[in-house]
């Protein structure tokens, strides 16, 4: 179990109806309103309200820092660790294909791995070895704005989860690229201009560590778990995230059913690329994903009308 911990660390959520006609009087001339009128009204109410909670539950923020959702910048480089080649393969091709559909770029062959899947018959062992072996891939010793909350940490190595992961990203100038956290023994960054409700920095992923339990797959198949490990590696999901009734793949192991990454979710991760997603205010940020959700659902109810 250390060994392959070790290994992948060095792969570095009613009106009054009024008075009555008198008799042998005409009743009133009622105005003729369309029956979808107000329906359409509710239905569009109901989907912005849902797409929003949506959004709220599953969107975890760049910890501690909270304002910003982390996306990738540079190359997607994925590698799995533990599956048999030809299994392997289709997780790649699938991670690869998403990316693709997002102008995510992906690495070539051989590329240093930022994205590291470990299958395992014990994921809570797993990731409680990694973390003992390596605590400085998870925790930044020196830079605390950079950890996500150690509640965080004890869920990754504690919860009997099928799938379990690790996002770490760093706050980084749109322009540039370059990092905007100071480190220590470092002299004054230069982040440069800001606005009132846009700034230039932005958090990018630059690691994911996904560990899955194979003993708790509850009758998922792979082309399934390769599109849920998709989700999971190019958007920073709240593993605690409540997501019930949605319409999304990381209802798979509660509901085998779903067939894979639905509408919601591509809608979801295309919010997530589309936006400028660098909003000082959380709300505004998620709003900014929202609202690519909410336009891709109407278009979509639009084309089912047609």
């Amino acid at each position: 179990m250390i060994l392959a911990a070790a290994a992948v660390l060095a792969l570095s959520v009613a009106p009054d109806p009024g008075p009555s006609p008198q008799a042998g009087q005409d009743p009133p001339a009622t105005r003729q309103v369309a029956p979808t009128e107000l329906d359409e009204v509710v239905v569009r109410g109901r989907l912005e309200e849902q797409v929003q909670a949506f959004v709220g539950e599953i969107a975890a923020d760049a910890a501690p820092r909270g304002q910003f959702l982390a996306a990738w910048r540079d190359r997607v480089c994925p590698a799995v660790v533990n599956l048999e080649v030809t299994l392997a393969q289709a997780v790649l091709d699938r991670i690869s294909t998403v990316a693709a559909e997002l102008d995510v770029p992906t690495g070539d062959p051989g590329c240093d791995p930022n994205v590291v899947i470990v299958f395992t018959r014990d994921g809570a062992a797993l990731a409680s070895a990694m973390v003992e072996r390596e605590p400085n891939v998870f925790r930044h010793p020196n830079v605390n704005s950079l950890n996500r909350p150690a509640g965080d940490l004890a869920y990754f190595t504690g919860a009997e989860a099928p799938v379990r992961w690790w996002h770490l990203s760093m706050p980084v100038s749109t322009g540039s690229g370059r990092r905007v956290v100071r480190l220590p023994g470092e002299g004054s960054l230069i982040i440069g201009g800001d606005g009132r409700l846009n700034v230039d920095v932005a958090d990018v992923l630059y690691k994911v560590i996904i560990v899955v339990d194979v003993d708790q797959m509850n009758g998922v198949q792979l082309p399934q778990l390769a599109d849920y490990l998709a989700m999971v590696s190019l958007a920073q999901i709240d593993p605690r995230a409540e997501v019930g009734d949605f319409p999304t793949v990381l209802n798979v192991f509660r509901r085998p059913t779903v067939a894979g990454l639905t509408d919601w979710d591509q809608s979801y991760l295309r919010g997530l690329y589309e936006s400028a997603s660098r909003r000082r205010n959380p709300e505004s940020r998620n709003d900014d994903v929202a609202r690519v959700m909410l336009r891709d659902q109407r278009q979509a109810a639009e084309t089912v009308g047609e």
